[in-house]
């Protein structure tokens, strides 16, 4: 489901289901992670991204 909406550009629906997984002890992995980051940069959302490594 990230994955999807990070494909359509909806990144802060992406954020917040992330941030509703862990709020539900659902952690997510390096993968959903990475998912997210790399997607922000493609599209030149570097200050998102960059929070989400910090």
């Amino acid at each position: 489901m990230i994955k999807g909406l990070c494909k359509e550009s909806l990144f802060e629906e992406a954020l917040a289901l992330l941030s509703e997984m862990e709020d539900n002890d659902c952690l997510p992995n390096i993968v959903t992670f990475e998912t997210v980051i790399r997607a922000l940069f493609e599209k030149d959302e570097n200050d998102m991204a960059k929070k989400l490594l910090w």
